[in-house]
Formats: C-alpha cells, structure tokens, sequence
C-alpha cells in the first residue's frame, strides 16, 4: 500500500559515535516529503547551549520527487533515497539534488 498521508518517521542514516552521532530520518505527511537531521556532541553545547542541533527539510512534493528519481511508489522512493542520501553527508547532498533538480523546499533548524 502507497500511503502518502503517513506520519511515521523512516531512518535512513544512523551513527552511534558518542562523541559526533547523527540521524537522519524521512516522513512523508499530507503530500509531502519531509528529511531531518540530528546531531548529538557534547561539543554543541558550547555552541547551542544544548547538545543537540537539528535542521530539516520539508514540504517537498512527493509527486515532483518521484518524477525526477523515476520511482512510482513510496516505497521505491525510500529505498532509493536510503541508497543516494543514507550516509553523513545525506542532507547537504539532498539539499543539492533539490537545488539542482529545482525542486521547492523549505529549510529550517532549531
């Protein structure tokens, strides 16, 4: 089944390195794809004040997405975003292939 309307959070990266972890995971929701990315360093906290930095990247057109990629189905699309951005740099590397395949998204972090 294609649910579209999903609010489950998909991870496509994880590391566990105490010192640096990262996570980046997907979602789909109303229509939408939406990627996030945390970070976890006791270093950030100098930084933040916290020791977490998230960013994300939403409301990306399912539809649009599956059209560049050549994918009919959700899970086509999971399978393929794992293999092109489940890896550290994922999110600046999705963030490009937005750019350069001008697709709409918003970017935001917290």
């Amino acid at each position: 089944m294609d649910n579209t309307n999903s609010t489950d959070s998909i991870v496509i990266y994880k590391d566990n390195n105490p010192s640096a972890a990262r996570t980046i995971w997907i979602k789909f929701a109303d229509d939408k794809l939406y990627m996030e990315e945390q970070d976890y360093s006791p270093q950030l906290e100098d930084i933040f004040g916290r020791d977490t930095f998230e960013r994300f990247i939403s409301r990306i057109s399912i539809d649009e997405i599956k059209c560049v990629l050549h994918v009919n189905t959700n899970e086509q699309l999971i399978q393929v975003l794992k293999q092109m951005f489940g890896k550290n740099s994922g999110m600046d590397d999705f963030i490009s292939f937005l750019d350069t395949n001008s697709i709409h998204y918003e970017l935001g972090s917290y």
